[in-house]
C-alpha cells in the first residue's frame, strides 16, 4: 500500500471517531438528538389543559407523544433499563381546527432521556431537551436540564426514574 493511502485511511478513521465523540457542554456531555425516533415504538399520548401559567403562548394547551426506542421497550418489560436505552417526549402546541375540535400546532420542544452510565448523577439517565424543530438548539442552560429533569423523576424512583408504563 502506499504511503499516501495509508495516510488518508488514518485521516478518515480519526475524523470518523471525532464524528461519534459526544461533545461536552459546561461540565457534562450532550445527550444526542435522537434521529429516527418517529420511527420507535409509540408509547402514548398526553393532552395537557392549558394554565395560567402557559395561557398566552399555549391557549389551548399541548399534547405530547412519547416513543422508545428498542432497549427501551426491553427495559419497560423487565424493568431493568439497559444502556442505551432512550425515551424521546415530542410536545406541540394545540390549534383549534373547529370548535371543540384540535390538531397539532407547532412544536414545542422535544425531551430526551438516555440510559447511559456517564450520567451516575442523575441515576445513569441523561436528559436534555431541544427548543422547537432544532436538532441542536437547547432549551436550558448547560447543567439546568439534568437537575430540573432529574428532581421530577426521582418521583418514579421505583421503576428506575421512567414514568412511562409498558405499552399494552
Amino acid at each position: 500500500m502506499s504511503k499516501t493511502f495509508l495516510i488518508v485511511a488514518a485521516a478518515l478513521a480519526l475524523g470518523a471517531l471525532l464524528a461519534l465523540a459526544q461533545p461536552a457542554t459546561g461540565d457534562r456531555p450532550l445527550v444526542p438528538y435522537p434521529d429516527g425516533y418517529r420511527a420507535w415504538r409509540h408509547v402514548g399520548s398526553v393532552v395537557n389543559e392549558a394554565t395560567d401559567k402557559n395561557r398566552a403562548t399555549t391557549p389551548h394547551g399541548t399534547i405530547h407523544h412519547l416513543y422508545a426506542n428498542d432497549l427501551a421497550l426491553e427495559g419497560l418489560r423487565t424493568g431493568a433499563f439497559p444502556e442505551g436505552a432512550v425515551f424521546v417526549a415530542d410536545w406541540f402546541s394545540l390549534k383549534e381546527k373547529y370548535p371543540g375540535g384540535f390538531e397539532e400546532g407547532a412544536r414545542l420542544r422535544l425531551d430526551v432521556m438516555v440510559r447511559d452510565a456517564r450520567f451516575a448523577a442523575t441515576g445513569g439517565w441523561g436528559f436534555d431537551q431541544f427548543a422547537g424543530d432544532s436538532i441542536t438548539a437547547r432549551n436550558v442552560a448547560p447543567g439546568a436540564a439534568p437537575k430540573q429533569c432529574f428532581e421530577c423523576h426521582t418521583r418514579a424512583s421505583a421503576r428506575g426514574y421512567v414514568f412511562t408504563r409498558p405499552p399494552l
